[in-house]
């Protein structure tokens, strides 16, 4: 994640160690660099290990992306005042609060759902692929659901970060991404989903809706997150609300867009058919 997850460590530090002796069993700071860091052996045996998984050009990417992590993430945490050995001791406690049993925030997890289907709708993070669209038609969205989260208790990251069922809270549809062609899109609305409601792309004027692979996805994203507003220049809280019903259509609600955005449900049923 690199300088995205930051500020995450930053907020958890202050509120879970910083009072404490979290120093006590963390080791030196050389030791947390090799611990956190992927060292030379990893840039050779990636590309071996990823080939079944991705596209050459989806290898190629993830390998920049990490050499531009791996010269840069030090530099952000130093700026935010986390040394390695804070970082690292924090990564231990994000481990205790989001993924054990019993941690504060393992609810979060537990209860998550990759998608979720409302009418002609479909619910998700970030978007489908050809795969995906097979499943939710053959299989429906609480199989997808109970698929991802098998696949989360395998424990076989690599693999699942990967696969098409990560895809769905990871994909922009680049070259990188597993693709989404006419053959998907038509499962998609075989499968009854005509609209995609989508967050992922981030957006500072409010919602929008798009046409992507030729399907129809409303991008609800508007920027709520507090360390996003920050780097981007926004002021204030973020606060919206994308609303939608039979009677109304959608109606976009953004804090940063002067006015209402409204697309009737006349109109959008003029958009998909």
């Amino acid at each position: 994640m690199g300088k995205k997850v930051v500020p995450l460590f930053r907020e958890v530090f202050d509120e879970y160690l910083a009072d404490t002796h979290w120093d006590k069993k963390i080791p030196d700071e050389d030791t947390c660099r090799e611990l956190l860091f992927p060292g030379d052996e990893w840039f050779k045996e990636f590309p071996f290990h990823a080939a079944g998984f991705l596209t050459a050009e989806g290898i190629d990417r993830e390998v920049r992306k990490m050499e531009s992590k791996n010269h840069s993430f030090e530099k952000h945490c130093l700026a935010a005042g986390l040394s390695l050995r804070k970082v690292y001791a924090t990564s231990l406690k994000c481990q205790a609060l989001f993924l054990h049993k019993k941690g504060e925030f393992n609810w979060f997890f537990r209860k998550m759902e990759l998608v979720a289907k409302r009418g002609s709708f479909l619910f998700l993070h970030a978007g489908l692929d050809d795969s995906m669209g097979q499943m939710l038609l053959k299989s429906g969205t609480k199989y997808a659901n109970k698929a991802f989260h098998r696949n989360l208790k395998r424990r076989d990251l690599f693999s699942f970060y990967y696969s098409s069922i990560a895809n769905t809270f990871r994909t922009k549809y680049r070259d990188a991404d597993l693709p989404l062609t006419k053959r998907g899109v038509e499962a998609i609305h075989k499968a009854g989903i005509h609209v995609v409601v989508q967050g992922h792309i981030n957006r500072q004027q409010g919602q929008r809706i798009t046409i992507k692979k030729g399907l129809v996805h409303v991008e609800a994203d508007i920027t709520l997150d507090a360390h996003s507003r920050k780097a981007e220049g926004l002021s204030g809280f973020g606060i919206g609300a994308t609303l939608i019903g039979k009677d109304a259509g959608i109606v976009g609600l953004s804090c940063d867009y002067p006015t209402a955005k409204v697309i009737t449900a006349q109109d959008l049923q003029g958009i998909y058919g």
